[in-house]
């Protein structure tokens, strides 16, 4: 029903929800290729969207602000279009003319008024950065800053934010990573994949953890061995569980997931779901 429903949404040009009932359908098949490729057309379509109405405004904003006679005020406002139009001619004329027309003091002035509208958006990338790092997220939190050296190559506060995350990411990665191997020496290769799978959604290529997870994967009952009964009651509680997740009853999830896992270790789909839930029960508790 969620994939219909995405369906509706994107037909009308409704991406917003589109993209919120698709990720909603990928919950219950996690598996479907097509769910997952209408999610990168809406994302796209999407950023592309944002894009434009952002341009239309900007487009509109620097028009009044001419007419107006706040040239400095209108040329800031141009120049943020060609940034995102490179071959906006509109953008470029008006560029060129008021540039033209302005004094030493006016160039001076335009010049500080950038600078100012630099810092004012590395401050809230900051502080978006700031927020995501505090919810865990730390390669968002680093792409955010990233941005910030990209308007200000010597921000300092930036670059050492960013290293301080990048080692966040590799301590959290260890610890899971020897926590997992732990488990692993003790036999409970339930808990060791679901840490393997914790350490491969941070660092994808991270060989030792790819490598342990197979061997662990290996050594679990295979799923072709387990009764009628069992595979129901498998399929049961992953279905209860993403109901659970859809619901926001997120402990009572995890619990679904956490028995699922006892009888099917190499669950990839109840893994992947169970870093979900953990993910956003890891945020309400902040």
């Amino acid at each position: 029903r969620f994939y219909e429903k995405g369906l509706e949404y994107y037909k009308k040009g409704n991406y917003e929800l589109a993209v919120l009932e698709f990720d909603n359908a990928l919950t219950w098949r996690p598996d479907d290729t097509e769910i997952k490729n209408k999610i990168k057309d809406v994302t796209v379509a999407l950023n592309l969207i944002n894009e434009r109405q952002f341009v239309r405004q900007s487009i509109q904003k620097a028009d009044e602000l001419y007419r107006k006679g706040n040239i400095l005020e209108s040329l800031n406002e141009w120049i943020m279009v060609l940034e995102f139009e490179p071959n906006n001619r509109d953008a470029r004329e008006y560029i060129k003319k008021i540039t033209v027309g302005l004094s030493e003091a006016q160039k001076e002035q335009q010049k500080k008024e950038i600078i100012g509208k630099q810092k004012e958006v590395s401050a809230q990338l900051l502080k978006c950065g700031n927020v995501l790092f505090y919810q865990k997220k730390y390669s968002e939190a680093i792409n955010n800053w990233k941005k910030i050296l990209e308007i200000d190559s010597d921000n300092q506060v930036a670059r050492q934010k960013i290293v301080a995350a990048e080692k966040q990411i590799r301590d959290t990665v260890d610890e899971c990573f020897n926590l997992g191997l732990r488990f692993f020496n003790n036999n409970d290769y339930a808990s060791a994949i679901e840490r393997f799978n914790l350490v491969l959604s941070i660092e994808p290529k991270y060989k030792r953890a790819i490598k342990y997870m197979a061997e662990a994967k290996a050594r679990v009952v295979d799923l072709q061995n387990s009764t009628p009964e069992e595979k129901k009651r498998i399929e049961q509680l992953y279905y209860i569980s993403a109901d659970y997740y859809m619901d926001g009853r997120y402990n009572e999830a995890k619990e679904m997931l956490v028995q699922l896992l006892k009888l099917d270790p190499a669950n990839e789909n109840a893994h992947k779901l169970l870093v979900r839930v953990n993910s956003v029960i890891s945020v309400i508790m902040q």
